[in-house]
């Protein structure tokens, strides 16, 4: 990709890193507080811990499903741009509320921090079809799929830097075995105002991202979706990339429950399971992150739909290797990174298709409705993870 194509990512690029590391980071942190108040309350075992977890992650992925329709009005009834300078305001305003409640309380405030949570859900709702939407708006239909690979890159990157960052952080500021205190003070709101700070930061870089119009004309919300849903379904190749993105992330979602019980399998300590879980997201997102940077280099200015199929095999052999045959935690290791690359193998092909095939006019509202699809696999897989 040329200098010039590259030059008005930047911006985007940037803020969605601080965006990210935000939303993981927080959903950590909510996640360790918690399995810390489950310790308190001597239920600290698998099933206990496995059910806030799950449950943290429907509040999470029940927000990002009902703010997505409001989603499809906004991302093209107004400048994509300005919708994202906007989320951004939105997420400060909540890091900084977290970040009160850590400072006054951690312990007492677990509800608030959950009600964050859902906060930052809806934030993502309506940031995401602006976030894509706005890629065909800077580069041209042969950096499509270049411009997703360096957009998933920046996005695993910061998942994975959020999720260990978070693990690591949290033991050492005191919140730990049932503790909340570090030599008898509150220490935890440092976690709460580095994510403030990465807020800031992602503020002012969303300034720096091109000026774009707005892609659809003034319509109700009613119309913008019928008119997504028609385009869709006209479309045999769109159709079928929200399919594959759906189900790709019902997967997914299923991953998140099951590295929380391989982390405790070998190790009772609660520190110990903090560990095991952050190295074993961190491998898959660290493979999505190379699978996805290998398919946006590997496309050549194209979206290259063979990387699919590769993909998908891939990906069922490596959960299917987890789960015939117990690897240990050392094989897990191996086997969650082969699922993050081919994971990223999937999703640049998908998330370009769906782009590249969805009207201008329209491209933001169609990526809402794909994504209402998206988030409806993430909860059934959160569900999965109760159920068994």
């Amino acid at each position: 990709m040329s200098k010039e194509a590259k030059r008005p990512l930047g911006g985007l690029l940037v803020t969605q890193f601080f965006g990210a590391f935000n939303d993981n980071a927080w959903k950590q942190l909510v996640l360790l507080l918690g399995m810390n108040s489950v310790y308190i309350a001597g239920q600290g075992n698998e099933t206990a811990n496995l059910n806030w977890v799950t449950w943290s992650f429907l509040a999470l992925t029940s927000a990002l499903f009902v703010f997505t329709l409001p989603s499809a009005y906004i991302a093209d009834r107004f400048s994509k741009r300005s919708v994202i300078i906007s989320m951004k305001f939105l997420e400060l305003a909540l890091m900084a509320t977290g970040l009160f409640f850590l400072w006054r309380s951690p312990e007492d405030h677990m509800l608030i921090f959950i009600l964050v949570l859902i906060g930052l859900g809806a934030q993502s709702a309506l940031f995401s079809p602006a976030k894509y939407g706005i890629v065909p708006q800077l580069v041209s239909h042969r950096g499509l799929s270049h411009a997703n690979g360096l957009l998933e890159l920046f996005t695993i990157t910061a998942i994975v830097g959020g999720t260990l960052a978070m693990g690591s952080m949290v033991p050492y500021l005191g919140v730990a075995r049932g503790d909340w205190l570090l030599d008898g003070k509150n220490m935890v709101w440092i976690a709460g105002g580095v994510m403030t700070l990465f807020s800031v930061v992602g503020l002012l870089t969303s300034f720096t991202i091109p000026r774009v119009p707005p892609a659809g004309s003034p319509a109700g919300i009613g119309s913008i979706l019928r008119t997504a849903w028609r385009d869709i379904r006209s479309k045999r190749p769109l159709w079928l990339a929200i399919l594959g993105l759906a189900f790709y992330w019902g997967i997914a979602s299923f991953l998140g429950p099951v590295a929380i019980v391989k982390g405790e399998e070998l190790v009772s300590d609660f520190e110990g399971i903090l560990r095991n879980n952050g190295l074993l997201m961190g491998c898959f997102a660290i493979g999505i992150a190379i699978g996805s940077y290998i398919c946006g280099r590997g496309s050549k200015g194209k979206v290259e739909y063979g990387f699919i199929p590769l993909g998908a095999l891939g990906m069922a052999f490596f959960t299917l290797l987890m789960g015939l045959l117990s690897p240990g935690f050392k094989g897990s290791l191996f086997c969650f990174f082969m699922v993050g690359v081919s994971s990223g193998f999937i999703l640049i092909p998908l998330n370009a298709l769906l782009q590249w095939q969805a009207s201008k006019e329209h491209r933001g509202s169609v990526i809402a409705v794909s994504n209402l699809f998206t988030f409806a696999g993430c909860i059934i897989g959160n569900l999965l993870g109760i159920l068994l």
